[in-house]
């Protein structure tokens, strides 16, 4: 089966996406962990990933987290499996092969009903609000929750049919989370990871969630638990010791029931070569020369998040509004861009959003805007990727500023697209997973109008010897941590099975003596 890559109005296909690839072979492949040692692919088995989105080549609609898994796939080889994308008239499995990087794909294609499920139910209703703080947002149903824990037993049962017996799974998020119990049941004893890409929340907002103890049972049966943040490690801790029994071993050991298991932060990265790349061509269009050319000597403030209440939308244009309110003489200097990808247009909440977005905009609009010039322009659309690199590279100053989030990747993204010899400044929520990492960004308090306000105007009047030394500081954390480290990290620690039987014996024999 292939797929079509959709032609982009603003983004010919570049030549280089489609140029041809070295054939490659996995089989003998070497790979090389955190801590120096190399090991075989042979040894270990294949690496299948399992995601609640497949990234099919120039799928414009996907999300930060296909993407990045794509590219541990083009690194690792292997085969991913998940939910094709595709609507169709019965759910069915559907196997094909990435030609372009190599690795091979066992995608699902979801009826009516199960697309409903899988998007709109369980995950979307209970799961995101709770892991955003947003209690009085879930709206909780068992038959929702049944479905939820039935598809993901068709999703598990499909895989099964897929393994070998020394594969690796590494399971990504809680919505494909009641797999992992489902496979064991099947009798699955291959070494599985689940990594949250999601912040979690304190241990008793866990625990709020109706039935947490049979929703997150499944936690306990992995063998490696990978989150953003220490943080994250500490509130995930504190609930399985506190509702699952845990008993910690030495650092990231940890023993629930019968089955040891490691609990570590593995903070997500991104290719920051490919992202300056292709920044670097985009600037070189037509297109974004010619934007350039329109914003002339004003300042571009740039925002780039789904419609999704936990991304500060609504706070980050209260805090524009602020902004002009308290120096007027700004008004006619700078332009926010704010993009926001169509992908979740289709769920109530964000239709709402919407509404509400759009309303500010015309407030703010009509209250600050001359003849020639609006404060702030509201874009709904979805960018290939060579697109949004244009307009990253393109922005003085980049608006990252979620109420919370996981890691908040695009925050990462800005920074790698950035003129070397003039960056620009990322303006950072330290509720960001990313604030623990960029501490050199200009880190505001989203909730704080006025805060986010001064951090817009600090960075539109800060020096060039600034920008530059916070861009440098910045870009080594990026390439400390980039995409190639996060995944042979986590695929490193899934291969080693945590040494906790060796070490309690050596507890006890100094018990005796």
């Amino acid at each position: 089966m292939t797929y079509p890559i959709p032609a982009s109005p603003l983004s010919p296909q570049d030549p280089a996406d489609t140029r041809p690839q070295p054939a490659r072979t996995f089989r003998h492949a070497r790979y090389v962990s955190r801590s120096g040692k190399s090991g075989s692919r042979t040894e270990t088995g294949r690496l299948i990933i399992v995601s609640n989105r497949i990234a099919h080549p120039g799928d414009v609609h996907c999300g930060r987290l296909a993407t990045i898994l794509r590219g541990v796939l083009r690194a690792h080889g292997g085969l991913w499996f998940g939910w094709s994308g595709t609507v169709g008239s019965a759910s069915r499995l559907v196997a094909s092969h990435d030609r372009r990087d190599g690795f091979d794909m066992a995608a699902m294609d979801l009826d009516a009903t199960d697309h409903d499920t899988f998007c709109n139910g369980f995950s979307a209703r209970v799961l995101h609000p709770l892991l955003h703080n947003r209690l009085h947002d879930m709206e909780f149903s068992r038959d929702d929750m049944a479905a939820w824990f039935h598809l993901n037993a068709r999703f598990a049962e499909h895989l099964k049919k897929q393994l070998r017996s020394n594969d690796r799974i590494w399971i990504n998020d809680l919505h494909m989370l009641p797999m992992v119990g489902k496979l064991r049941e099947l009798g699955v004893d291959n070494r599985i990871g689940l990594f949250l890409h999601e912040a979690l929340p304190a241990c008793n907002v866990l625990a709020s969630l109706p039935c947490h103890d049979e929703v997150l049972k499944s936690l306990s049966e992995c063998d490696l638990l990978g989150v953003q943040t220490p943080r994250d490690v500490h509130a995930l801790r504190e609930y399985l010791t506190r509702f699952h029994g845990a008993v910690g071993g030495r650092g990231d050991r940890l023993r629930v029931g019968g089955r040891r298991l490691r609990l570590a932060a593995f903070p997500v990265g991104i290719d920051v070569e490919r992202m300056a790349d292709l920044a670097r061509r985009a600037e070189a269009r037509v297109l974004f020369r010619r934007f350039r050319v329109k914003l002339g000597s004003h300042k571009l403030l740039l925002g780039i998040d789904r419609p999704d209440h936990s991304k500060g939308l609504c706070q980050r244009l209260h805090a524009v509004d602020h902004l002009l309110r308290q120096s007027p003489q700004l008004a006619g200097t700078f332009t926010m861009l704010q993009i926001s990808p169509s992908v979740r247009y289709d769920m109530p909440h964000c239709r709402d959003l919407d509404r509400e977005i759009c309303r500010h905009i015309s407030d703010i609009n009509g209250r600050h805007a001359g003849p020639d010039w609006a404060p702030v322009r509201y874009v709904k659309k979805d960018f290939r990727q060579q697109v949004l690199a244009g307009y990253l590279r393109a922005a003085d100053v980049g608006l990252m500023t979620p109420l919370r989030d996981g890691m908040t990747l695009v925050a990462k993204e800005y920074v790698a697209c950035q003129n070397p010899s003039d960056p620009g400044v990322l303006v950072l929520s330290r509720f960001s997973g990313a604030a623990c990492e960029l501490t050199d960004a200009l880190q505001v308090n989203p909730m704080d109008i006025g805060d986010m306000a001064a951090g817009m105007r600090t960075a539109m009047r800060m020096s060039l010897h600034e920008r530059r030394a916070r861009w440098e500081s910045l870009m080594d954390v990026l390439h400390r941590q980039d995409l190639r480290r996060w995944g042979s990290d986590f695929l490193d620690a899934l291969s080693r099975p945590p040494a906790v039987k060796r070490q309690s014996a050596t507890a006890s024999s100094m018990r005796m003596v």
